[in-house]
């Protein structure tokens, strides 16, 4: 599976020997839980919304402001994006930059808050989100996600 963040939304791509298709939504029929046991993450409604303010004025004076007057635009890291990925299941994120994906990640290892919806995760996660952190080149990707799980302190199996 494949989600592609673009800016009117998420994509949900799955890539199957013989045929590749597209889902522009992908179904979730039951509440947020993990009932399933194939379930590994399960993503509902979630969107991270950061404030952005003109200049640094405006920050104080919303703080301060008896009303609480608004003096900043919502910015949309991530606007309403649900999906389900099962065990055993490959998934890339694949987006422009600034589409959240790094949002996105942050939110599924739990460093972030969603400001709206809900993840669920079953199982440990170890987050490599810096670019070339803990990489060796000389490895292939699948080599230094067990490389990097080790020095983690994750056995071969829980990987």
């Amino acid at each position: 599976m494949v989600l592609c963040v673009f800016p009117d939304g998420l994509r949900h791509f799955e890539i199957h020997p013989t045929s590749f298709y597209m889902s522009t939504t992908v179904p979730i029929d039951t509440p947020i839980e993990l009932k399933k046991d194939n379930l590994a993450i399960r993503a509902e409604s979630v969107s991270k919304i950061y404030p952005l303010y003109a200049s640094h004025r405006d920050r104080m004076k919303e703080a301060l402001h008896p009303l609480r007057k608004k003096y900043h635009q919502d910015f949309y890291a991530l606007r309403d994006v649900s999906f389900e990925v099962k065990k055993g299941e490959t998934v890339g994120i694949l987006g422009r930059n600034g589409s959240g994906k790094s949002t996105l990640l942050s939110i599924i290892a739990g460093v972030l808050q969603p400001s709206s919806g809900q993840v669920m995760v079953k199982g440990r996660i170890s987050s490599l989100l810096e670019l070339g952190a803990g990489f060796n080149p000389e490895l292939s990707g699948m080599d230094n996600i067990f490389f990097y799980g080790m020095i983690a302190g994750f056995t071969r199996e829980e990987m």
